[in-house]
């Protein structure tokens, strides 16, 4: 008896002198800014659709940067260099010596790669012969894993039957289906246009909603509408995924004018042929659309992005106002967001949009940068 309370009191002992060096361990660590290499494991969660990332106690990790990419899949088109680099997608600012996770959910069928950076605590560093110091930190990568991700469960979905000879200028018509709750396992939600236009052929119809956020353009370049990416992605990718094949043949092809930009004269290109487009800048100032004739603050402009559209990388911000934080809505108290026009900037490596609070910005942003997307198009009339 004498004996294995001898050895329960040194086991307890022995455990004590480990947590005393590991702790001091730890501490010297902190003090030189080591960081060990982190060791990652990935799990399929979410019937298949989402990952768990695992991360094992990384001696002198203060904080991870979470790292994705997914090469040669149409979940590319929400990554830079079209997938070819990983992009961070998460912060873990929580102690790194401790086992942290990280869930993402709703993937596309695609293999996923993934990194972890572990950042060490800051240290002083001398600087020069004056005493002055600075503060830096370490960091460390892991190795690089995939993981395959197989498609959702799909709802299945009738083949509706429409009939749209008498819908009016203004009304709210549903035409295709693309994913807008964010939950993959639901199948995707009917698509609602807003009715800008009408005559005994076709309805001109616009996203009531954007649906998503993408790049104008995949890297920064002069361009134009008839050259960029976007106009590629919505008249195959886009198309292909929001209609069935009865309804691409009820969507009309037609010719766009693309203006130059009305302020600086920038060139805006070649006319085109598209079924899918977006709106320009003259068609935002178009009074029988339902807009007013200025560039100014319109309500009937904004557009509130799906909660999809803002998991694929929109982040809602307030405006900066006199002496307050604004955020702006649309006429049903949801957030909006920035959207494309079609419209070239006021350089060619910027294209016009419509702000959150409605207004158009003649001047533009980067081509790169991911702004929402309102698709625009003509219905045939059966």
């Amino acid at each position: 008896m004498r004996k294995i309370r001898f050895f329960a009191v040194l086991a307890t002992i022995i455990f004590i002198l480990i947590g005393i060096f590991i702790g001091n361990e730890e501490k010297a660590r902190a003090a030189d800014g080591d960081v060990d290499i982190p060791q990652i494991s990935l799990k399929r969660i979410n019937d298949g659709t989402g990952v768990k990332i695992s991360i094992n106690p990384t001696m002198g990790a203060e904080y991870y940067y979470v790292y994705m990419t997914n090469r040669k899949n149409i979940y590319s088109k929400y990554l830079y260099n079209n997938g070819e680099e990983l992009e961070l997608i998460a912060i873990i600012d929580k102690n790194g010596t401790k086992k942290r996770t990280y869930t993402i959910k709703g993937l596309p069928k695609g293999t996923y790669s993934f990194r972890i950076d572990a950042y060490g605590y800051e240290y002083k560093v001398p600087y020069g012969n004056t005493g002055w110091s600075y503060t830096n930190r370490n960091r460390v990568s892991s190795i690089e894993k995939s993981i395959k991700i197989k498609a959702g469960k799909k709802k299945q979905t009738k083949e509706n039957k429409y009939n749209f000879r008498n819908v009016k200028v203004g009304d709210i018509i549903k035409f295709g289906h693309y994913e807008q709750d964010d939950d993959m396992n639901n199948g995707k939600e009917e698509i609602e246009w807003i009715v800008l236009s009408k005559d005994k052929e076709k309805i001109f119809v616009m996203s009531k909603y954007v649906l998503d956020i993408i790049p104008y353009n995949n890297e920064i370049t002069p361009i134009t509408w008839e050259k960029c990416s976007l106009r590629k992605w919505l008249n195959k990718d886009f198309i292909n995924s929001a209609f069935s094949k009865k309804e691409r043949s009820m969507i009309r092809k037609v010719k766009n004018i693309n203006i130059d930009n009305p302020e600086t004269g920038t060139d805006g290109g070649k006319n085109t042929k598209d079924k899918v487009f977006l709106l320009s800048f003259e068609d935002m100032q178009k009074k029988e659309y339902g807009f007013n004739k200025t560039g100014e603050w319109d309500i009937y402009r904004r557009s509130a992005p799906t909660p999809y559209a803002i998991a694929q990388g929109y982040y809602i911000s307030p405006t900066i106002g006199a002496d307050q934080m604004v955020y702006y809505s649309t006429d049903d108290g949801r957030y909006t967001c920035w959207w494309w026009l079609r419209t070239i900037g006021y350089i060619e490596t910027n294209a016009c949009e419509v702000g959150e609070n409605g207004g158009i910005d003649t001047y533009g942003s980067t081509v790169f940068c991911k702004h929402g997307v309102r698709p625009a198009l003509y219905i045939y009339i059966e």
